[in-house]
């Protein structure tokens, strides 16, 4: 009898220390809590360089509740794998805002970005992304206008001819700046940053064509032909 009164006795021990390891354990190691991570509404197209701003939001799914001090990342998540645009960390409420400067992949084109948030999750939380918002970065415009034009010269007079380069509005300085008269290159004078002049030979009495083509990076390229009559 004593002997089942002491096996009865250990078994009950040990099925308390089993009990209380579990209970231990899962106060160390909670069960996850299910998370939705939000992406505001980004900009459908921004030009290169611009500042891209997103704002979201990282909340409990259960109870909606902000998750506040969680790390998230900005991701374009190209076909060919993740890239990393920024990152921000969750405040009050479980907000977050981010901020980066748009680049290209390629310089001669637009590009797209394949927007995600990420969430990595926490031993508190699980991980979660966002749908995906698409951001087209275009190619900044180049502008080409040409200034003190007539529209007809007297045979053995030079032409001035000026122009100026800009983009959205501003006097820009291009990469690369092809000039030709009448199919041949030439040079023109800078007068300040996105200002030219040229001066043609006396002109003879025909036809004659200027050409000019101006490149910058993140810019798209555009040319014009300015065609002078000689009476």
């Amino acid at each position: 009898m004593y002997v089942k009164r002491t096996f009865l006795l250990i078994t009950l021990m040990s099925v308390t220390l089993v009990l209380s390891s579990i209970a231990a354990a899962s106060a160390a190691n909670p069960i996850s809590k299910t998370t939705v991570l939000t992406l505001n509404r980004a900009p459908v197209s921004v030009y290169f360089g611009d500042e891209i701003k997103v704002t979201g939001q990282l909340v409990e799914a259960r109870t909606g509740q902000g998750i506040v001090g969680a790390n998230i990342k900005l991701i374009d998540n190209e076909p060919v794998g993740q890239k990393v645009l920024a990152s921000a960390t969750t405040r009050k409420y479980g907000l977050f805002t981010a901020s980066w400067t748009a680049t290209l992949d390629d310089p001669s084109r637009d590009s797209a970005i394949h927007l995600i948030v990420k969430f990595d999750g926490s031993a508190s939380y699980t991980a979660s992304v966002s749908r995906e918002q698409t951001i087209i970065v275009k190619l900044l415009p180049l502008e080409l206008k040409f200034q003190y034009l007539k529209s007809f010269y007297k045979q053995g007079e030079s032409a001035e001819l000026i122009f100026t380069v800009t983009s959205l509005r501003k006097l820009v300085e291009p990469d690369i700046i092809r000039v030709n008269f009448d199919g041949k290159p030439v040079s023109v004078t800078s007068y300040g940053t996105g200002n030219y002049v040229y001066e043609t030979p006396p002109l003879s009495k025909t036809q004659h064509q200027f050409f000019v083509s101006v490149s910058k990076y993140g810019h798209s390229t555009v040319s014009q032909i300015i065609t002078i009559h000689v009476n």
